[in-house]
């Protein structure tokens, strides 16, 4: 007996589908979106959305085709996937503002404009009084080095700048790490002086 090719195409569609919703993580992190914690969040999610690829239906580069063409039904499925990573990794107050968006791309928009742009300042602000703040007390200087170190590693997170110039930039980063020495030796207890 002669197989037709439809057959088969549409048996291969089925499994693809199959495939694609069964093997889905419900959430690809366990950070939950708070209105205080955008930018640790949309890292972890840029990475678990990434390691399952679909970043580029956060990124703006895998936009909706059209209904009628033939990849319409799967990239539908692929936004929901992404969509449903989205809602699951955000606190319930802020799942009203995204649930009835019609893509996931939407949904990413609304959030990096209502906790990411406008309130960088405000964010770096607080980590820098946070680094500035932080002495060793009862730590040991390892435990107190790392606490420094991870506030710094999220100042550097807020600090987002596009250098035109490598010399300047190099110049930089060198200053920068002698006042990080002068912070860290300031905050040491005193049987270090």
């Amino acid at each position: 007996m002669v197989t037709s090719s439809s057959s088969t195409d549409n048996a291969d569609q089925t499994e693809i589908r199959a495939y694609r919703t069964e093997n889905v993580p419900v959430q690809v992190t366990t950070i939950c979106l708070t209105k205080e914690n955008y930018l640790p969040w949309s890292a972890a999610m840029t990475m678990g959305i990434a390691a399952c690829g679909r970043i580029a239906y956060i990124n703006g580069r895998k936009p909706e085709p059209a209904e009628t063409s033939g990849v319409w039904d799967i990239w539908f499925l692929e936004d929901n996937q992404v969509k449903t990573w989205i809602v699951n990794s955000v606190s319930a107050d802020i799942q009203p503002f995204i649930l009835q968006k019609k893509t996931a791309r939407d949904m990413w928009v609304i959030l990096e404009n209502m906790y990411g742009q406008k309130k960088k300042a405000i964010r770096t602000y607080q980590q820098m009084k946070t680094v500035y703040e932080l002495r060793q007390g009862n730590l040991y200087v390892a435990y107190y080095y790392g606490a420094l170190k991870a506030k710094w590693e999220n100042l550097d997170y807020y600090f987002d700048v596009t250098w035109h110039c490598p010399q300047d930039q190099a110049l930089y980063v060198a200053k920068e790490w002698e006042n990080r020495v002068f912070l860290f030796l300031a905050g040491l207890n005193d049987e270090f002086e």
